[in-house]
C-alpha cells in the first residue's frame, strides 16, 4: 500500500467532487506497491510574467524513481467540444484543458527554479462518465474515465518512464513536495479546505430559512453552534441591500459586532441603510440624547440607565425594512420588545439564538419565543465543531440536547490536563500545554488561549510571556474608527466571553475551575469547547476534573 499525505483517516467528503477525489485517493492508497507516495490537494503558487499565481493540484503520485504524475479529478460530466474540454458549475464554466496546462506548467517551473529533474505526467481522471474520444486539447490517451477507474493504479504506473528506483531523487522530490509545496505536517495547514467545506454544509440553514415565509414577518431561529447561524445573518443582509431596503444587526457581544463590521465593511461603506451594532451601544446613544450631557461611566448604573432609555425611546420605531437580533438568549426580553418596535408593518425581523450559549444569570429571551405569529425554525446540526469533540459535548450534556455532529473531519478527542495543587489558575500546565503543541509544529497564529475566569478575575490575561511567546491581548481601546486595539504578540488570548461568536483552529480552554455543573457550566463550557476548528485542549482544576467524572458517571 502506498502513503497518503495527508491521510484520510478522520476527513469526511462535503461535496460529490470531494468523494470523488477521495475516492481516488484511496484507491490509489490501496492499490500501488509501498514504495509509491500519494498527495492530494495540494497548493501550489507560481510567478508568471510578473504575476502570481494559485492553485490546487487533486492528486499527485510520486514514483519511486523520481517521476509525478498528476491527477485532476472531475465528478459528473464534462462538455467535450471543439472548443476543448470544460466543466460546467453553478455560476461559471471553467476551461478544463487550460486549468490542467497551468498546472503542469506551474509545476514544471517549480522543479526548474530547485534544480530538481522530473518527468511530469497528466491524467484527467473522469470517474463518473464514458469517453469514447478526447480533443485536440486533451487526447483520449490523458483520460481516465469511468472504465479505466478499475485499473487506475495501472495507468498511473504507465504514465512514467520505467526505470530504476532512485531513493535520492525520491527523497528529493518528498522534500520538494513537503516543502516548497507547503505540505506541512500541522493538520491546521488544512483549514482552508475545512473552512470551504464547513461553510458550503452550513450554507443550508442560509439556503432554507431565508425561503420561509411568515404573515407576521417575525422568525425565532434556534440553531446550536456551528450551525450557519452566521451565514444566514448575511444572506438576509445582502439580499436586503440588494433590495435597498433599510436593515439592522444587533448583537450582545461587541467582538462579534466587530466582526461583522469587517466582513461587511464594503457593504458599510456603500450603503447609509445598513447599521451593525450591539445593544448596548444603542442604548448608550438614546441615553445621551436623553440626557444631553457627557454620560459617567464610573457609576455602577449607566448602563441599566442606558437600557431603561433605550427600551422607553421611540426615536427609531417602524424605521426598518429588515431586523437581525443575534445572541438572543443573551438579551432581555424587553430589549427585543424595543428593537422590535424599530420594524415597520410589512417588514421582517429575525431573532438567532442558542439556549445552550447563554452566559448571563439574568432573565434572558425565552428560548420558546413568546411573540405571537412568529415562525420557529430550529437546527441542531453542528457543521464546525469536529466530531470527536461534539461527542464529548453530547456526553456531559452540555447544551441539554444531543447535537448532531456534521463536521467533514472527525478531529481528535479533547485534551484535559489538570492542574496541580500551587499551580494558580493553572498557568504552569497552560505553558506545557502550548511548548507540545508548538513542538508538533503547529503555528502560533493558529492558536488562540481562552481564559474561563474572566476578564477581572484572569492570570491568563496578566501573563507577561507564555511558553516563550508574546500573547496578543485586546487592550480595552479603541481606535478613531471604532476597531479594537490589540498588544503587540504572536499567542492571541482572550476571556471565553469575548470570542462567543468565533472559532480558532486550535483552542486552549484554561483556567477552568468549578466544583459542580450546574446550567451556566454547562452553557460556557459548550461555548469554549465549540470554538474549536480542529482541535481542543482544557487546562482545568483538580475539582473540576472530578466534577466532570462524577457528570460522566464515574
Amino acid at each position: 500500500m502506498a502513503v497518503i499525505y495527508p491521510d484520510l483517516s478522520g476527513m469526511h467528503a462535503s461535496s460529490l467532487g470531494q468523494a470523488r477525489e477521495f475516492e481516488v485517493v484511496r484507491a490509489l492508497g490501496r492499490d500501488l506497491p509501498g514504495d509509491h507516495a500519494v498527495f492530494h490537494g495540494v497548493m501550489w503558487s507560481s510567478v508568471h510574467e510578473g504575476s502570481q499565481r494559485f492553485g490546487e493540484i487533486d492528486v499527485i503520485v510520486l514514483a519511486p524513481n523520481g517521476h509525478l504524475v498528476l491527477l485532476e479529478v472531475k465528478a459528473g460530466a464534462v462538455v467535450f467540444s471543439e472548443h476543448g474540454v470544460h466543466k460546467r458549475y453553478d455560476d461559471r464554466t471553467r476551461d478544463v484543458a487550460m486549468q490542467t496546462r497551468v498546472q503542469h506548467a506551474a509545476l514544471r517551473q517549480r522543479l526548474k527554479e530547485e534544480g530538481l529533474r522530473a518527468y511530469v505526467a497528466q491524467f484527467l481522471v473522469l470517474p463518473d462518465m464514458t469517453v469514447e474520444r478526447g480533443v485536440v486539447a486533451y487526447p483520449r490517451e490523458r483520460i481516465l474515465d469511468r472504465e479505466d477507474m478499475r485499473f487506475l493504479a495501472e495507468h498511473v504506473r504507465s504514465g512514467v518512464p520505467e526505470g530504476r528506483a532512485d531513493r535520492k531523487q525520491f527523497k528529493a522530490m518528498r522534500r520538494f513536495l513537503d516543502n516548497v509545496l507547503e505540505l506541512a505536517p500541522d493538520p491546521t495547514a488544512r483549514m482552508g479546505w475545512l473552512n470551504d467545506s464547513v461553510q458550503a454544509l452550513s450554507e443550508g440553514l442560509a439556503t432554507w430559512a431565508t425561503r420561509i415565509r411568515s404573515p407576521g414577518g417575525l422568525f425565532v431561529v434556534r440553531a446550536t453552534a456551528g450551525a450557519g447561524k452566521t451565514q444566514l445573518a448575511l444572506r438576509i443582509i445582502r439580499e436586503a441591500l440588494e433590495r435597498g431596503q433599510r436593515v439592522r444587526y444587533a448583537c450582545f457581544n461587541r467582538p462579534l459586532a466587530d466582526q461583522l463590521r469587517l466582513t461587511l465593511a464594503d457593504e458599510l461603506r456603500e450603503h447609509d441603510g445598513l447599521s451593525l451594532v450591539t445593544f448596548h451601544e444603542l442604548a448608550i446613544g438614546a441615553l445621551r440624547a436623553q440626557a444631553n450631557a457627557p454620560l459617567d461611566f464610573t457609576r455602577t448604573d449607566t448602563f441599566k440607565q442606558a437600557e431603561q432609555a433605550y427600551c422607553a425611546s421611540d426615536a427609531e420605531a417602524d424605521s426598518l425594512d429588515v431586523l437581525i437580533i443575534d445572541e438572543g438568549q443573551d438579551f432581555h426580553p424587553d430589549w427585543i420588545g424595543a428593537l422590535l418596535r424599530q420594524r415597520r408593518t410589512d417588514g421582517r425581523a429575525y431573532v438567532l439564538m442558542d439556549e445552550a450559549q447563554r452566559l448571563y444569570l439574568r432573565d434572558g429571551a425565552d428560548a420558546r419565543s413568546p411573540w405571537s405569529g412568529a415562525v420557529e425554525i430550529e437546527c441542531l446540526d453542528n457543521f464546525r465543531t469536529p466530531r470527536r469533540i461534539v461527542q464529548v459535548i453530547n456526553a456531559f450534556n452540555l447544551a441539554g440536547q444531543a447535537i448532531t455532529a456534521r463536521c467533514p473531519v472527525d478531529g481528535e478527542m479533547p485534551g484535559f490536563h489538570r492542574w496541580e495543587d500551587g499551580d494558580e489558575g493553572g498557568m504552569e500546565a497552560l505553558e506545557g500545554v502550548v511548548h507540545r503543541l508548538l513542538d508538533e509544529g503547529i503555528p502560533a497564529e493558529r492558536i488562540v488561549v481562552l481564559g474561563y475566569a474572566g476578564r477581572e478575575r484572569s492570570r491568563l490575561l496578566q501573563c507577561a510571556r507564555i511558553a516563550g511567546l508574546t500573547p496578543r491581548r485586546f487592550l480595552g481601546e479603541y481606535d478613531a474608527d471604532g476597531q479594537p486595539l490589540w498588544s503587540e504578540g504572536s499567542l492571541m488570548v482572550e476571556t471565553l466571553h469575548r470570542f462567543k461568536g468565533q472559532a480558532a483552529p486550535v483552542v486552549i480552554l484554561c483556567e477552568v475551575d468549578f466544583d459542580k455543573l450546574d446550567p451556566l457550566t454547562r452553557h460556557r463550557l459548550f461555548v469554549g469547547m465549540t470554538r474549536a476548528q480542529w482541535r481542543l485542549e482544557i487546562v482545568l482544576s483538580p475539582r473540576a476534573e472530578q466534577a466532570l467524572m462524577t457528570a460522566f458517571g464515574h
